[in-house]
């Protein structure tokens, strides 16, 4: 009995190792890569085009709303009136990259404004819009458009001129 399992022992090893011998060795492959550099994608602001609610008027007790559209048009929400003599006007952006590729653009949800005079009155900045009807990179490698926000005036904002800032975001698709 012992001899058997021996000689069943041996003959599996004896199988094992010649099949182990017969594996083939792995065939080589060739792989030809390809790799293509393009221009970077990026924006900039369009000198003197910020973001520009204008003047207006309004009691510190009222709340309100001015909806200021990328085409530069301002809609006051009531209790408040709009007033010339100041620069209105929606934010404009210049993105460059590879002519005819598509991207995509990222607007802030809000931004804060502050008080210069004051410092501690701030007002939000929501609803940020674009004229952009297609976001692919135009003839020449530049698309240009403008981008137009709502200004929310709470209760307590006192006289004086806010100053903010926001960002925007482009990448390829």
């Amino acid at each position: 009995m012992l001899q058997k399992i021996i000689k069943s022992t041996v003959l599996l090893a004896l199988i094992f190792i010649v099949k182990a011998g017969a594996q083939s060795s792995p065939s080589p492959i060739t792989i030809d890569p390809t790799i293509r550099i393009i221009q970077p994608i990026t924006i900039e602001k369009v000198p003197d085009k910020d973001l520009h609610f204008g003047k207006f008027a309004a009691y510190v007790s009222t709340e309100g709303t001015i909806v200021l559209s990328p085409a530069g048009e301002r809609t006051p929400s009531e209790g408040i009136e709009l007033l010339g003599g100041s620069t209105v006007g929606a934010a404009q952006f210049i993105v460059r990259g590879l002519e005819a590729s598509p991207f995509s653009l990222d607007l802030p949800l809000s931004t804060t404004v502050v008080n210069q005079t004051y410092g501690t009155d701030e007002m939000t900045v929501t609803n940020f819009t674009t004229d952009l009807s297609g976001f692919t990179i135009g003839t020449g490698g530049t698309t240009t458009f403008n981008v137009g926000a709502t200004l929310n005036k709470g209760v307590n904002d006192r006289r004086g001129t806010y100053i903010g800032s926001f960002s925007l975001t482009v990448n390829y698709e």
